[in-house]
């Protein structure tokens, strides 16, 4: 009986590590090869290098700060009591009236993603509203006609997932270096 008992123990652990092998290591290994030969970019983080530097990533929001460039969501990473309290309310009013000022939109509504916190704080993407509403803004710090700025945009806007799951978005890191990119060829 008590031999009976050990053996039971020992299948039991047998297949603990028979198991431990296949689904801790083989498989991990096995997906890990399948990304790095169909999916490189994507399993090494979807990074972006300028001049051989790695200056970020598709993946998680950069912050942009100065009036030449696009600036994306909001991100507070402590969260402010709920939707509806007083300093939430305040918050978002002096986001509102921010985003207009600098936009050179005084009476405009403010697209709500750029005056809303993402659920995550890392979301790379913006709307293309909240894109077209920051171009006026562009065009005027960097001397570039509203068209120009206009065509970068529609340029860069990612349509819905499958055609139909999401939004259509705009990744600023993206444009940013698009906008940068157009600024060189322009002063060849």
């Amino acid at each position: 009986m008590i031999q009976n008992y050990f053996k039971k123990i020992l299948n039991a652990f047998l297949l603990m590590l028979v198991l431990t092998i296949i689904l801790g290591l083989i498989y991990p290994l096995f997906i890990m090869g399948i990304g790095q030969v169909c999916f490189s970019h994507q399993a090494n983080g979807s990074l972006i290098k300028k001049d051989d530097k790695i200056i970020g990533s598709t993946l998680i929001q950069q912050k942009f700060s100065k009036d030449k460039y696009f600036h994306g969501r909001p991100n507070k990473l402590s969260p402010i009591d709920t939707p509806t309290s007083n300093k939430m309310i305040k918050l978002i009013a002096s986001r509102i009236k921010k985003e207009q000022n600098i936009n050179l939109h005084p009476n405009k509504t403010v697209p709500i993603d750029l005056i809303t916190d993402s659920g995550s704080s890392l979301d790379p993407d913006i709307s293309p509203s909240a894109a077209y509403y920051q171009a006026k803004r562009i065009s005027s710090t960097r001397n570039i006609p509203i068209k120009e700025i206009d065509k970068l945009i529609k340029d860069n806007i990612k349509a819905r997932c499958l055609g139909f799951l999401g939004q259509n978005t705009v990744n600023v890191l993206n444009l940013n270096l698009a906008l940068d990119k157009y600024n060189e060829q322009r002063n060849k």
